[in-house]
């Protein structure tokens, strides 16, 4: 479990350290308090790869044609203020202290860098090495991204992607040793076929009741949901006296909740990072979710972090944290904020009798 984070030269974050994560966190702050940015430090953190750079590119709507224009620019956006002369680094402690995982980025945009990549890769396509050849020097801009893992003191190069007037090349020197996590975006959704095949996970091993079950904390009258292959495999709910009918008429909370709890019960002992979890969930509904959460996260041992722009999902977090002792011990708020004398994004953990106090007294919670 990730208890403590040290994060350096990433995204809005030039110096930052937080302290005291547990297993359910819930992270509030104004807009541009660096919330999404701390998700994806994490994910960074614990899956090195690739794919994970990739994915989060796409999240952020990052254009590919933007990074073939202009290349030197295509990794500026993970670096504080565009900084690439510096290291990006990424560190997490676990309960006793020590580091979890730490990892660093650099960018290089030197061309050996670039022309090592190919040397040492005898499987590298014949497409790519053609067209280096084809174009000049001054034509075949590029920038370099490498990935190490520091531990023990060495380092060990994971992966580079090189972004270049063409697109993007990825490189795998050493598939890393990560830890499970799943990232869910604010926007983004699995699709149809993904979302069948977590359900089938799900009911496959016999725990398709917990997802019927947080379903029907939005609409009691959902009372069965299968998979049909109907020309494409996809998740279809039944209510009490209805037909089936596919999960995406359902509405934003069913499809959100489905893919949250999918999550949490078809992977054990991972990390699960959820951007605005309070999309699509109505206020009313906030509250037994969270005793949900709670209750899956010490079931299938899952380390949640959440980010929420909304009192009242903050209030019914801090609700369901403090109805029952075991929860109480599982819950952390974290509010991030400017630090007013040096500038930097700071996290202030919050106890959760501070903030019911506080909502009692009308007095807000800071951050909002």
């Amino acid at each position: 479990m990730i208890k403590n984070l040290n994060i350096e030269n990433f995204r809005c974050f030039r110096k930052t350290k937080i302290k005291g994560f547990s297993d359910v966190n819930l992270i509030g702050g104004q807009n541009n308090a660096g919330k999404t940015a701390l998700l994806e430090a994490i994910f960074i953190n614990l899956s090195p790869r690739a794919n994970t750079i990739l994915s989060l590119r796409r999240t952020r709507r990052e254009s590919l044609e933007f990074a073939k224009n202009l290349p030197e620019r295509a990794w500026s956006n993970l670096f504080f203020n565009l900084n690439l002369d510096e290291a990006l680094k990424i560190i997490s402690y676990d309960q006793n202290g020590d580091e979890y995982n730490n990892i660093e980025i650099l960018c290089n945009e030197s061309p050996d860098m670039f022309n090592k990549i190919f040397e040492e890769d005898d499987q590298v396509n014949d497409d790519l090495v053609d067209l280096r050849t084809l174009l000049s020097e001054r034509e075949y801009t590029r920038s370099t991204l490498n990935i190490s893992l520091i531990k023990n003191g060495s380092r060990q190069s994971l992966y580079s992607l090189v972004a270049h007037s063409e697109g993007i090349i990825r490189r795998d020197l050493n598939m890393p040793d990560d830890k499970k996590v799943n990232y869910i975006p604010a926007s983004l959704r699995l699709t149809n076929e993904a979302l069948a095949r977590e359900y089938d996970k799900a009911d496959m091993k016999g725990h398709s009741e917990h997802l019927l079950e947080a379903m029907q904390i939005t609409d009691p009258l959902i009372k069965e949901v299968k998979t049909f292959n109907i020309g494409e495999s996809a998740v279809y709910l039944k209510k009490l006296g209805g037909e089936y009918l596919s999960i995406y008429l359902y509405g934003e909370a069913i499809t959100k909740t489905t893919e949250l709890i999918l999550r949490m019960i078809n992977d054990r002992n991972s990390v699960l990072l959820i951007d605005e979890v309070e999309n699509g969930i109505h206020h009313t509904n906030q509250y037994e979710l969270w005793k949900m959460i709670f209750k899956l996260s010490s079931a299938f041992n899952i380390q949640i972090f959440a980010t929420t722009h909304s009192h009242e999902m903050i209030q019914a977090f801090v609700k369901a944290g403090l109805s029952d002792e075991k929860f109480k011990r599982k819950a952390a708020y974290v509010e991030m904020a400017e630090n007013v004398k040096s500038g930097d994004l700071i996290g202030i953990k919050r106890d959760l009798e501070t903030l019911e106090y506080e909502a009692r007294q009308g007095m807000g919670f800071r951050g909002e």
